[in-house]
This record gives C-alpha cells, sequence and structure tokens, in this order.
C-alpha cells in the first residue's frame, strides 16, 4: 500500500508518468496503452489500443480521473487516440481545467483550517479525498471496460479536435 502511496503522492505532484502509471492500471486489461507526459502546463496522454479506444468513454475516465487527482501545475489536458501502428491519432481532444478540484470537493483554497477541529480532521479529509479519488479511478475503469466490452466505439475515423469544459 506504501508504494501505491507514493504513485499516488508522486501524481498529485504533477508528475506525468505516476499519472499514466494510474490510468494504465484499469486500461491495461483491454488492451489500452497510456503514455504520458506534460509540457507547459499540458497533461499529454496517447491511448493506444489495436482498435482504437472509444472517444467518449476514454474522455470520461481521464475527466473524472484527474479532476480528482488534481494533479499541481496540471491546467489542460490533451488525449490522443491512435490505433496501434499508427502515427496520426484517430481523435484528439483538450479539456481545459478551470478551477480546483478542492474547490469543487468543498475544501477552502487557502489551505488554512478556519478552526482547531478542522486542523485536527484535516489528514482525515484528506486520506477520504484520496480514497474517494482512487475509487472514482477504478468506477470509470469499470465503465471503459464496459464500453469496450459492448463495442460502443461509433467515433469517425477522421482526426476531430474539441475543447471540453469540466
Amino acid at each position: 500500500m506504501k508504494a501505491q502511496q507514493s504513485v499516488l503522492d508522486q501524481a498529485q505532484q504533477g508528475n506525468a508518468a505516476a499519472i499514466g502509471r494510474l490510468m494504465q492500471a484499469p486500461l491495461s486489461a483491454k488492451g489500452i496503452t497510456v503514455n504520458t507526459h506534460i509540457k507547459n502546463g499540458c497533461l499529454q496522454v496517447n491511448l493506444v489500443a489495436e482498435t482504437c479506444p472509444p472517444k467518449n468513454a476514454s474522455l470520461s475516465f481521464i475527466k473524472n480521473g484527474i479532476t480528482h487527482l488534481n494533479p499541481q501545475g496540471v491546467r489542460a489536458v490533451r488525449i490522443d487516440g491512435y490505433e496501434t501502428g499508427s502515427s496520426t491519432p484517430s481523435w484528439i481532444s483538450r479539456i481545459n481545467l478551470t478551477g480546483n478540484a478542492r474547490d469543487l470537493a468543498g475544501g477552502t483554497s487557502s489551505g488554512l483550517p478556519s478552526n482547531n477541529l478542522e486542523s485536527r480532521n484535516e489528514g482525515m479529509g484528506k486520506k477520504l479525498f484520496i480514497a474517494l479519488g482512487l475509487a472514482g479511478l477504478l468506477l470509470l475503469g469499470v465503465g471503459v471496460t464496459m464500453a469496450l466490452m459492448n463495442g460502443s466505439n461509433t467515433e469517425p475515423i477522421s482526426p476531430t479536435t474539441e475543447a471540453l469544459e469540466p
């Protein structure tokens, strides 16, 4: 569990390789490989599979996971879906991360507790937040798995680009 916590901590600090490892776990069973790197505050996620990964399920999985993870320094995510062996993505999407996942979860943006009780509970709240984030990632992995099993990839083959707002 300590190694898992270390990967989670690294991912929350904006480590692209750690973020990729967290994404890879639920996707590898369906033959999807995840490659990640960060450039100028944009997390680049390449999803590669024998048959191009389904766009909508992939975007939902990544958006929810990144929102819960809230990695430091990541302001946007670009996701490219590839078929194995292709150098051109079948689809491209960008998610602009506006706001802060801690704000969405009801936390304080200053990080300062308003009283001593909140200070004592801060460690427990952080653990709960991390546990809920991991549970969300696992549930999203199940959703992607179900979408892949149902063959719901109805996306066009020609590359497309769009921006999603959380």
